[in-house]
């Protein structure tokens, strides 16, 4: 049982030392940024050009929607990843209850990291296929027909692509939380 617990402990050590010595944060609001920054280049040059339309405006209301999303839930991760932020003060109780809030704490890390690249992903997945619509009708004069079949591709290529490119980082993330998960259930 002893070496259980000091196999598991040596574990969450690692992961806490993982968890806090990325910039996670910082990439994630980069990331965010870049695409939040593309997109009002993009939308201004677009509003210069031809005022507004109804893919400008539907664009907006996605883009104000899915960033009201991304706030809420990470708030939530955020509240419940300090609410266990607390758990070297077990370190007097006893060894075991250390470990139990040491790995939830843990837990809900991994779990805001998870959120906030799900979140990233999903405002990516939605906004990219507007920012081709809009470059493209930029370049080439409002679409008066055909609209639906050049949305279709952008949100299938733009949703394909940005579901590949995240795909590797929360498989990972997922890995540290089931991990993380089953070290909580065997205890």
């Amino acid at each position: 049982m002893n070496n259980k617990i000091d196999f598991i402990s040596g574990k969450a050590d690692h992961l806490l030392d993982l968890l806090k010595g990325d910039n996670h944060q910082g990439k994630g609001n980069t990331t965010l940024f870049l695409l939040l920054g593309l997109y009002l280049v993009v939308a201004c040059g677009y509003y210069i050009k031809f005022g507004t339309s109804t893919v400008l405006t539907i664009s907006l209301v996605v883009l104000i929607l899915l960033m009201v999303i991304y706030r809420l839930s990470m708030q939530t991760a955020l509240k419940e990843n300090a609410a266990s932020a607390n758990y070297q003060s077990y370190k007097e109780v006893d060894e075991m209850t250390y470990l139990k809030t040491k790995l939830q704490y843990l837990y809900s890390g991994v779990m805001v990291k998870l959120t906030r690249t799900k979140s990233i992903r999903i405002v990516y997945m939605c906004m990219f296929p507007f920012i081709l619509i809009l470059i493209r009708e930029f370049f080439q004069g409002q679409i008066s027909s055909g609209w639906i079949g050049i949305s279709i591709v952008a949100i299938v290529l733009g949703s394909i692509s940005w579901w590949v490119f995240f795909r590797s980082d929360l498989e990972d993330l997922e890995i540290s939380r089931d991990d993380i998960k089953s070290y909580l259930d065997g205890m």
